[in-house]
């Protein structure tokens, strides 16, 4: 689901806006990096801490 999340979190964003997600999901990574890729957003930031993966991604920045 944290494709979802983001997705949802991405819907209003403007040019250069930047959402922060944090999962617990471990094939969040790649599945965000294709997604921002797909997109046209930019996935700036991975940090994990635990089990826990946070993920930066700015809107519409490639």
């Amino acid at each position: 689901m944290p494709l979802v999340l983001l997705k949802k979190a991405m819907a209003d964003r403007l040019l250069g806006d930047c959402v922060r997600i944090d999962v617990t999901d471990i094939h969040a990574e790649l599945d965000f990096e294709i997604w921002c890729e797909r997109f046209g957003h930019k996935l700036v930031k991975t940090k994990v801490v635990g089990d826990t993966l946070t993920f930066e991604v700015t809107a519409g920045a490639v």
